[in-house]
């Protein structure tokens, strides 16, 4: 709980703000099941927050990689500016006529 309580603290700004509270939920369900002493029911949650924490950290991962790639080729997601050069190939001057 301590472990995952500290990932969340430090990675969570980076999570979407449904998955963030999704994984409070499951956390804060897992506490009140570690207070008590039914050892399946909290495998069971800790194996939940596990897969949904793991999930959380692979789509930030991939949303990082995905800025990072267009970074790295001079793309902003927020760009809708296509550069391109072209030459009239028509050979006709548009301007004499």
């Amino acid at each position: 709980v301590h472990s995952t309580r500290k990932t969340l603290d430090e990675a969570g700004s980076g999570f979407d703000a449904m998955a963030k509270a999704d994984l409070e939920n499951l956390l804060a369900e897992l506490e009140n099941l570690a207070k008590g002493n039914d050892k399946e029911a909290i495998e069971a949650k800790t194996a939940q927050l596990n897969a949904a924490i793991s999930a959380a950290m692979q789509q930030q991962q991939a949303h990082q990689h995905s800025a990072e790639q267009q970074n790295a080729h001079g793309q902003h997601p927020e760009d809708d500016v296509i550069e391109a050069e072209f030459e009239d190939v028509t050979g006709q001057d548009r301007h004499s006529a």
